[in-house]
């Protein structure tokens, strides 16, 4: 079976250098405070760059900064910074740690002016800062250097739990990655490509990054502007078919997300159009998103409902050619892990969690519907009173259970007052509240259950619940009519019956067998 989306990780890499000069490092003694740690790069850092590099970026150099703090990120015990001497063969860092308990050593790696010297413990940042008040805790992009220029503003990271005992600790391994997603947008046409001279790209980025939990910021962001000729170059492979690079950069990601739009204007010697490209490219951490379109053009402008962007993702950040990254189709077996095939395998590490129904143009992301649903013998009401909730959302049932919440949260109600809703929050793993930032699973609002429904007619109900059981899951029942998250009045909610697609209205007390979808 093959899985498509991402690509396996990375192997090991071999260390990279020590930043402490000490050409003969004797570990501590068993009765003693010290702890040591040996830190090694990206496997294709290493790789493309001869083993460690012998030299870094024109006026650059590697630093490379260790942070312990307690387990529960309440007290910072250790901050150290060193410079990564090129050519040698690991990171090593030593301190004192008197106190015994948990923690958890905090690594950032990032490339800083060649001739920056220390100051009280710490080299002068040059793309990324990293001494506010929390420390690695809120590493921020510095917005007067920011660039497009490949390499320099890499960074890397990793985050290591540990317990110190009462004898020192020498044995503490880590292998950064990095923090980011590598994006490179490219033009298909190399005949317009020729043509443009000079071109502005806008569109959002995250600007915050938390070292310490790995997460990205979901409040704190920076507007670039890409704003220099095309970066052409070497022709880029993707899918298959030379093409030229527009421009790159390297965008803050946890785990993996979605790019926001991105808006481009061309010149050149032809009259070229705008372009904007729609958003949800995927972004995944510590990977290479390729992305190709017919973006100059001279006969349309501004967003192309019909536009296709070809992604390839790779973890490998040097080498081109790799296979392309399959769309997903309706019908298709989704993964935890956010993969999806074809063909179902069993795998308890990994499990199937749903089956897609809906794929954007990007061919890579959409929705799906769950395995599961309330059977006849639990089935549970919208609602237990009729109230205006203001639930009324047409489109998007996020928003709908986003209302319920703080429903619940400014009055008297409890989840068990909507009942169908609380089942919901339970398919997060969550059975006392909904967390809009978190949780995945919603009910569909009368619009989104409307589609799923076509959906399901469409590729043909006994093949489509054919997907379901075969993945352990429960079939959909052309018998009921099944609840959206969308209230129509203060007694009454929208419905899609199963047996004809009829969108209808019922009363909110009224059993329900319900099914919830998510987006990918």
């Amino acid at each position: 079976m093959k899985k498509n989306l991402f690509f396996g990780l990375m192997a090991l890499a071999g260390l990279f250098t020590s930043c402490s000069q000490d050409d003969a490092y004797a570990p501590p003694t068993a009765d003693s405070n010290q702890v040591s740690m040996s830190i090694g790069m990206p496997a294709d850092f290493v790789k493309t760059r001869a083993n460690a590099p012998t030299t870094f970026p024109s006026d650059h150099k590697l630093r490379c900064i260790l942070e312990v703090w307690t387990q529960d990120g309440s007290e910072l015990k250790v901050r150290q910074e060193q410079p990564v001497t090129a050519g040698a063969a690991n990171i090593t860092f030593t301190f004192e740690l008197a106190d015994q308990g948990e923690y958890k050593a905090v690594l950032w790696a990032d490339y800083i002016a060649e001739n920056a010297t220390e100051t009280s413990g710490h080299y002068a940042d040059k793309y990324y800062k990293t001494d506010n008040a929390e420390g690695l805790k809120k590493v921020s992009i510095l917005t007067s250097t920011y660039t497009y220029t490949d390499q320099v503003r890499e960074a890397f990271t990793a985050v290591v739990p540990f317990t110190k005992g009462a004898t020192a600790k020498n044995d503490l391994t880590a292998t950064l990655v990095r923090p980011l997603t590598k994006v490179t947008i490219a033009e298909k046409n190399a005949e317009m490509f020729a043509k443009c001279t000079s071109m502005t790209a806008t569109y959002t980025v995250p600007s915050e990054f938390n070292a310490f939990s790995e997460e990205v910021s979901a409040t704190a962001t920076y507007a670039a502007t890409y704003n220099a000729a095309p970066v052409g170059g070497a022709d880029i492979t993707i899918n298959g078919k030379a093409c030229k690079i527009l421009f790159s950069d390297y965008v803050f990601t946890a785990t993996d997300g979605t790019m926001g739009g991105i808006e481009l204007t061309f010149t050149g010697s032809a009259t070229l159009k705008n372009k904007s490209i729609p958003a949800n490219i995927p972004l995944k951490r510590n990977n290479w998103v390729r992305a190709a379109g017919n973006l100059i053009t001279a006969d349309a402008s501004g967003y192309d409902p019909n536009l296709t962007m070809t992604v390839d993702m790779t973890t490998d950040w040097v080498n081109q050619d790799i296979p392309d990254i399959d769309k997903a189709k309706v019908g298709d077996y989704y993964y935890e892990d956010g993969t999806w095939s074809s063909t179902y395998t069993y795998d308890a590490s990994n499990p199937c969690i749903g089956i897609v129904y809906e794929v954007n143009a990007d061919g890579k992301s959409g929705k799906i519907v769950g395995l599961t649903q309330i059977e006849n013998i639990d089935q549970k009401p919208w609602s237990k009173e009729k109230i205006v909730t203001g639930a009324t959302n047409t489109t998007d049932g996020r928003v709908n259970m986003t209302t319920i919440a703080n429903l619940i949260t400014s009055g008297s109600k409890s989840w068990d007052t909507y009942p169908a809703f609380k089942w919901v929050t339970e398919q997060n793993n969550n059975t006392g509240n909904w967390d809009a930032t978190t949780d995945k699973w919603y009910l569909p609002a009368k619009d989104e259950l409307s589609a799923f429904y076509t959906a399901y007619d469409t590729y043909g109900k006994d093949n489509f619940n054919a997907k379901i059981t075969t993945a352990g899951g429960t079939a959909l029942s052309n018998i009921y009519f099944y609840p959206s998250s969308t209230e129509s009045s203060n007694t009454q909610y929208y419905h899609t019956q199963f047996n004809n697609g009829s969108t209808g209205t019922q009363d909110k007390i009224n059993n329900n067998v319900v099914r919830c979808i998510r987006t990918f």
